[in-house]
């Protein structure tokens, strides 16, 4: 597989923490926790076996923080990831109007910039530039 798999959280100590995503149901309860996994690589040994040759590490993050990495990198190489507040810039588009404020939302199976109160546009295009401003808190 060529595309990166990445999700990103943030602890309630504000570290933000790169891997897998796990999302666990808290028994007796409507709740859920979302732990980030970070693995080391493996190591191969003999008749198809593997092990881990060094610590996994497990973050319990909070879910509003949680986002998926889109593959796509900002004009500085920064990855943008799902949930990211970016600004989108295209002279030649929007009617002259060439910027856009918003979120990085997933929609109808593509990753979109999303203003507050109007159309989203496209997160990919070639002749856009766009710059990761904030994250999610």
């Amino acid at each position: 597989m060529e595309r990166e798999i990445l999700f990103r959280g943030r602890t309630k100590n504000g570290i933000w923490h790169y891997g897998d995503l796990l999302k666990r149901e808290v028994s007796g309860t409507d709740d859920c926790i979302f732990t980030i996994v970070e693995y080391s690589p493996v190591e191969q040994l003999k008749n198809e076996r593997y092990r881990e040759s060094g610590p996994i590490m497990a973050a319990i993050v909070k879910a509003e923080t949680v986002g998926q990495y889109t593959g796509i990198n900002d004009i500085e190489g920064e990855r943008i990831f799902e949930g990211d507040y970016v600004k989108w810039s295209d002279a030649g588009v929007l009617g002259g109007q060439g910027e856009v404020y918003g979120t990085v939302v997933f929609l109808e199976g593509q990753w979109w910039v999303q203003p507050a109160g109007k159309w989203p546009v496209p997160l990919f295009c070639e002749t856009a530039e766009i710059k990761v401003l904030e994250y999610p808190d």
